[in-house]
């Protein structure tokens, strides 16, 4: 009777949780599902890059979308016995080296957010936070496909800035010497104080 109660305790509280994800399928394109609504942006790849550090892999993906724009997909994964040690914005802005930042939408693991650059024009970044351990985001949308994006979703994003930057480069900031000393993920136990 008890294993019964906790399982469907269980089913209970994952059955209530929004699903989402964020990938990058070949030669789909880039898939968002979340619940039951899968949304495919056609996307060619132009190169894929692996970056490995101490406890975090990065995969860096520069694409081209119907409309011959740059969208560029990233996904982080923490190793094993790691997770992220800060929020999902707060992730995206040491990534991006950028400190100011403005969330138009977010569920449970969904985000849409503008990071504003040193220049003063703004980035628009879908996120997706699956896990502790798996971050995932493609940065590179003009207002309209971002928008466009969020209503297919039945999303109504906050009104955004429109002074959006096109890029051909990747804009996230990735070095050795910066993972070193500002780790984006720390070992599990730290989070609940314990220490070996």
């Amino acid at each position: 009777m008890k294993s019964f109660v906790s399982a469907f305790f269980m089913m209970f509280v994952f059955g209530g949780c929004v699903s989402s994800s964020l990938s990058l399928q070949e030669p789909q394109g880039i898939v968002l599902t979340q619940e039951r609504q899968t949304i495919v942006t056609q996307a060619q790849v132009e190169e894929k890059i692996m970056l490995r550090f101490t406890n975090l892999d990065v995969t860096q993906i520069r694409v081209s979308n119907a409309a011959k724009e740059k969208l560029f997909f990233e996904e982080l994964e923490a190793n094993h016995d790691y997770e992220f040690k800060y929020a999902t914005v707060e992730t995206l802005k040491r990534v991006f080296d950028l400190s100011y930042s403005r969330t138009l939408y977010q569920s449970s693991s969904l985000l849409f957010v503008q990071l504003q650059r040193k220049d003063g024009s703004y980035i628009n970044i879908l996120a997706e936070k699956s896990s502790f351990q798996r971050l995932s985001y493609v940065y590179g949308y003009s207002n309209a496909a971002f928008e466009a994006l969020a209503q297919e979703l039945g999303v109504v994003l906050q009104t955004s800035h429109t002074n959006i930057l096109a890029f051909e480069e990747p804009q996230t900031q990735w070095s050795q010497s910066d993972m070193f000393l500002n780790p984006l993920v720390q070992p599990i136990y730290r989070k609940y104080g314990i220490a070996f």
